[in-house]
């Protein structure tokens, strides 16, 4: 359920009251998530070498 519709359902006026009341942090969940964004940094710069190189041979003029 998204925070929106938790917060009409449980009466409050703010959506940052409902994310204090019904979100809990924790250090394993913390390490979670880091690790999936670190996932996904590794990723895109790999995309991104992968479209530099590419680039770079489509640029390349063969002189003979």
């Amino acid at each position: 359920m998204d925070i929106k519709n938790l917060q009409y359902l449980m009466g409050h006026s703010d959506a940052g009251v409902t994310l204090n009341v019904y979100t809990h942090a924790s250090y394993a969940h913390a390490a979670e998530q880091m690790a999936k964004i670190s996932q996904i940094r590794q990723s895109s710069d790999s995309k991104k070498e992968e479209d530099s190189a590419a680039e770079k041979a489509a640029n390349m003029v063969v002189v003979s």
